[in-house]
């Protein structure tokens, strides 16, 4: 009878826990689906906007459509910038935005690199393979990964036995957990009802640029030029920007640490582009900055680069400076005569009234000039800083060949321990075959009161530590200068 009531009662254990297991199967399986079911991939993208700043950083508005269901929600958004200021990231529902409320996110940007797989595999099994010279296995080896150096198992465990930088093919059992192909944003939310949103994600990234730069063409007699400038756009950002709607902002907006922006908002229209920009493409003065947007759409590919028409003008009058710029006087006595370069300078007004009149963003111009046949020969470049609307403009682009000048202290005399009265003497000579007008600048020691007693030719004070003597040099001749100059010390 005992046997018997224990059998019986090991048979209703065994149906009781047969129906625990299938029931425990049945709700992890309903689990599952259900996690399932509430993971929506919003891959369908209707719309993708780009502004780019010249300080290595772009404003992405990437939208999506998706179905959403109601209840809690995991939205994965794919072919995102694995580079993005996380920070900043910003999503949103324009469809229905009180019925979506986003309460998480997780950027999953860890792709399987030999660095980054050995450095999530610390801790677990690896295999170690050495290859004989045929081919063949010559040694297999089990061990525990303890430390890595870069894309090196550093410290390896086997047995009782610690192996150091271990030679051999690396074999990993399995692909480390959060390691994706491809960059993907998840935000986690819940919905309040089931429909299709158009979801707005918004975020900063590093790794987009722009920089600008310019040919210019000199007329044979050196008193035109043309001008055209081009918006050099590189994307190292990981990912490619399929069909974007891309506008650049021309000048410096002051970026964090964090490299948080606000989203641009383009409540107006912007202006047409005056005449002597890019063909098609619109500027716009927007807050202190200038906002240039490109007409068609573009793809930015990952590692590619764009070169986009920005600037185009002709007949812009402008004109070439010789200038030399002397040391600097003050207390110190100069003995030795030294030899002084002489710049060449094209300088011009950005105006409409010198056929200009238009922003030129911060790049680096190359200068040309036309020979007696109409070739563009170069001569130079410079970088250039913003340029605005109404300011001069100086371009040094090299020293001249056939000028040189010859500066010496004649005298320095001390009349007190304040005092110092200078004489100078500054010889110019000219290799050309025709007169040239120079521009000597004389500058003064920044904190001494200065003036001129005497000199031999007339001068003008272009600040307040510098004078000017404009000078006529004639042909295969010299001009020399002489003047005294008294500093002393400020009270």
């Amino acid at each position: 009878m005992l046997n018997r009531a224990i059998a019986s009662a090991v048979v209703i254990s065994l149906m009781l826990l047969a129906v625990s297991v299938e029931r425990t199967t049945a709700l992890q399986e309903e689990t599952a689906k259900q996690e399932k079911q509430n993971v929506v991939v919003a891959s369908e993208r209707i719309g993708l906007s780009l502004v780019i700043y010249n300080q290595n950083i772009a404003l992405v508005r990437d939208m999506r459509r998706a179905f959403i269901p109601e209840g809690d929600v995991a939205i994965e958004f794919t072919d995102v910038s694995p580079s993005m200021d996380f920070s900043s990231v910003n999503i949103a529902s324009l469809s229905a935005p009180s019925s979506l409320q986003i309460t998480a996110q997780k950027l999953l940007a860890n792709r399987p690199t030999p660095a980054t797989l050995l450095e999530k595999s610390i801790g677990k099994t690896i295999t170690l393979i050495r290859y004989a010279e045929d081919g063949s296995i010559a040694e297999k080896v089990e061990g525990q990964l303890l430390s890595v150096d870069g894309a090196r198992p550093a410290t390896v465990k086997v047995g009782d036995k610690l192996l150091l930088y271990p030679i051999g093919v690396v074999v990993l059992s399995e692909m480390p957990e959060e390691m994706v192909l491809k960059p993907k944003l998840v935000a986690l939310a819940k919905s309040t009802e089931p429909r299709t949103h158009n979801l707005t994600l918004t975020y900063i990234t590093t790794g987009v640029n722009w920089s600008a730069d310019y040919n210019a063409i000199i007329s044979e007699e050196e008193e035109s030029m043309e001008l055209f400038g081009y918006a050099n756009v590189r994307n190292d950002a990981g990912v490619s920007f399929p069909y974007a709607k891309v506008h650049l902002l021309a000048g410096t907006p002051r970026v964090s640490d964090r490299r948080f922006l606000r989203q641009a908002e383009f409540a107006r229209a912007p202006a047409q582009a005056p005449e002597g920009a890019g063909v098609g493409v619109t500027e716009a003065p927007f807050f202190e900055y200038h906002l240039y947007e490109i007409p068609q759409k573009l793809t930015l590919d990952e590692k590619g680069s764009l070169r986009i028409a920005l600037v185009s003008a002709r007949d812009i009058k402008v004109k070439k400076q010789f200038i030399i710029t002397a040391p600097s006087i003050g207390f110190e006595v100069r003995p030795l005569q030294e030899k002084l370069p002489t710049r060449v300078v094209i300088s011009f007004i950005n105006d409409e009234e010198h056929k200009l009149g238009i922003p030129l963003p911060l790049g680096t111009v190359k200068l040309h000039k036309l020979d007696q046949s109409g070739r563009a020969v170069f001569i130079g470049e410079t970088p250039i800083p913003n340029i605005g609307k109404g300011q001069k403009v100086e371009w040094e682009i090299g020293t001249a060949f056939d000028i040189a000048a010859y500066w010496k202290q004649v005298k320095s005399i001390a009349p007190t321990a304040k005092e110092r009265e200078i004489e100078v003497e500054v010889l110019i000579t000219n290799g050309k075959d025709k007169e040239v007008t120079v521009q000597l600048r004389q500058p003064f020691t920044y904190g001494l009161d200065w003036e001129i007693t005497k000199a031999s030719h007339e001068w003008k004070m272009i600040d307040a530590m510098t004078a000017e003597f404009t000078l006529r040099v004639p042909p295969s001749g010299k001009t020399t200068v002489t003047f005294t100059a008294k500093v002393r010390l400020r009270p």
